[in-house]
């Protein structure tokens, strides 16, 4: 009976011991685990993080002092004779533009010339019947129905010489309040600084037809930050895709600082 107690201990001991062993074992794949989880999480916002900051390229221009930060998709054109209502040339002009709404633009425009029966006989039926072979019937209505189907979704930069010492807001008047016309009513809007560059918002067109920007007065040029986009207007004062523009558009050397940074 001894022996057979002796044994039992020994069995009890041997059991206690692996549950503890077991126990942790068990502690220890659970803190992998979870460390490994958080070092996961850890990598993919870093991962994250490192393709947003991918995504945006800076474009500088030394001549009229001032960068500019924009989609890496985007691409370049150089908007040609860029004129204000008066018709004053630019002195200088780029824009960048979403290939992605040029897809837009060009299935907007078959579908337009499909309903005329191609009577403008551009783009042609020829080049447009691969495009609307891959469009239902719902899906040419609402590109159609949609009115920034047809503009470009972009951002460009003018800039017109002006030594007259006129702020902003009096060169836009001077520049785009034109009597008899469809400009005769043109108010400007609202004052914005960007990064402390004074200026003003404004709208310049008509009706469902018209252009957003900023207007700028630094030293002696009057700089035109625009997009022909309206679908992120805000209430007619203002434009996200201008704002986001802003936030990162930076003069090299200006004197005319002053006002309330756009946000």
């Amino acid at each position: 009976m001894k022996l057979k107690g002796e044994v039992l201990f020994v069995v009890l001991v041997v059991v206690l011991v692996l549950a503890i062993a077991g126990t942790t074992a068990l502690g220890y794949v659970v803190y992998k685990q979870d460390k490994n989880a958080k070092n996961a999480t850890s990598s993919t916002l870093k991962t994250d993080s490192t393709a947003t900051a991918s995504t945006q390229e800076t474009y500088q221009n030394l001549e009229y002092g001032f960068y500019f930060k924009y989609d890496s998709t985007w691409k370049k054109y150089e908007p040609l004779n860029k004129t204000n209502a008066k018709g004053d040339k630019a002195v200088f002009a780029v824009g960048f533009k979403d290939p992605v709404r040029d897809i837009r633009i060009k299935q907007f425009d078959c579908i337009n010339e499909e309903m005329v029966d191609w009577a403008n006989k551009t783009p042609s039926k020829t080049e447009c019947d691969p495009i609307l072979l891959k469009l239902s019937k719902e899906q040419k209505q609402d590109i159609f129905q949609d009115r920034n189907s047809s503009r470009l979704r972009n951002v460009e930069v003018s800039i017109f010489k002006d030594e007259s010492g006129k702020t902003a807001a009096e060169w836009l008047t001077d520049k785009y309040k034109i009597p008899e016309t469809e400009l005769q009513d043109f108010q400007v809007g609202k004052e914005v600084a960007v990064n402390d560059v004074k200026g003003n918002f404004a709208n310049i067109g008509c009706c469902d037809d018209y252009n957003v920007l900023y207007a700028l007065r630094n030293t002696g040029y009057i700089y035109l930050i625009t997009t022909n986009d309206q679908s992120e207007d805000i209430s007619g004062q203002d434009n996200k895709l201008l704002q986001q523009i802003a936030r990162d558009f930076k003069f090299i050397n200006n004197n005319n600082t002053g006002g309330e940074n756009v946000r």
